[in-house]
């Protein structure tokens, strides 16, 4: 991951983590891609491989989430919203 902050890596190596970290369906690497995505500067293709490797990220991602229970409680990105109460009855945790 290193190798796509740099500037001076050159566009066909850039293209090529993109699609190992898309194929290996790392999650870690979410947040640089999204980096690169919205970045204009960058390249349309190496933008483009960046949307194909998240959209092979996002099962995965969402795979992760689901397992972590029905107690996990989040506002996201609208925090005004209400957080509906939890289902489950033994459920202590505070709304986040």
């Amino acid at each position: 991951m290193d190798r796509l902050a740099k500037k001076d890596t050159p566009a066909d190596e850039k293209v090529m983590c993109i699609q190992a970290l898309g194929n290996a369906a790392s999650t870690e690497a979410r947040k640089q891609l999204l980096e690169i995505l919205m970045d204009r500067r960058q390249e349309v293709r190496i933008r483009v491989e960046c949307v194909w490797a998240l959209r092979r990220i996002l099962p995965v991602a969402r795979e992760k989430v689901s397992n972590l229970g029905p107690c996990v409680r989040r506002n996201g990105p609208f925090p005004s919203l209400p957080v509906p109460p939890c289902q489950n009855e033994s459920c202590t945790k505070p709304f986040t």
